[in-house]
């Protein structure tokens, strides 16, 4: 079978060993990645969609498949036991939505040794939720596939590492191409806006859009530095 670059690069983020809790799985892609390169010992296959869940079923119905997952219809955590499960993966949602699911069964994730999610949005919004909740980002990552930006964070239930965040946090340098690739675009867009912006008119809008100009482009030579 062949898998997208997103979701491989997602597989990658599994440790050997794990015990997976897949939210959202969708049609049991990672999932079976994952049990046929042995990197996982057990796996709960869940989806608020049941029809979505009955093609994970059938993708992980072989007799090799049969004691180690078990499918679970639920909205997020909600009706799943995750106690004997090391590592939560959210993967493919928008940031409000994986938000709203951790939020929703706070508990259940504190428990979780390792929690990887690949959230859909501008990065800053789900930091801020990591920074305000305690989450530690142990790596983040940024990639492209099919022009689409796709964001990877690792996280720990530890004491927060995030001062800023709008700027990705112990940020993946072997990714840093993709990331100067987004923040090229996102000066050139403000600066398309400051050169037309009438100044006098809407300083506080020209200063504010300023300093984030000048952010941008401290935090990349940063990056630049640790290559």
């Amino acid at each position: 079978m062949n898998y997208s670059y997103r979701l491989i690069e997602i597989a990658k983020s599994v440790k050997q060993g794990s015990s997976l809790v897949d939210v959202g799985c969708d049609h049991g892609y990672i999932a079976k990645m994952l049990l046929d390169s042995n990197t996982i010992d057990k796996v709960i296959e869940s989806d608020i969609s049941e029809k979505s869940l009955e093609k994970a079923q059938m993708l992980l119905s072989g007799e090799k498949y049969k004691d180690k997952v078990k499918f679970i219809v639920s909205d997020g955590l909600a009706n799943i036991d995750t106690s004997e499960y090391d590592t939560l993966l959210i993967a493919g949602m928008g940031e409000e939505t994986i938000i709203s699911i951790l939020n929703t069964s706070i508990e259940k994730v504190r428990f979780f040794s390792n929690i990887i999610l690949q959230a859909m949005g501008e990065g800053s919004n789900i930091r801020k939720y990591f920074k305000e909740n305690g989450f530690f980002i142990k790596k983040e990552r940024l990639f492209i596939e099919k022009d689409k930006y796709y964001r990877l964070y690792e996280l720990s239930n530890k004491e927060t590492n995030i001062i800023d965040y709008k700027f990705p946090v112990n940020f993946d340098v072997n990714d840093v191409h993709f990331l100067k690739v987004y923040y090229d675009n996102e000066v050139k867009n403000i600066k398309n806006i400051l050169k037309n912006i009438n100044k006098e008119k809407n300083l506080i809008k020209y200063n504010e859009l300023n300093e984030e100009l000048n952010k941008i482009l401290q935090y990349m030579e940063k990056i630049n530095e640790k290559r």
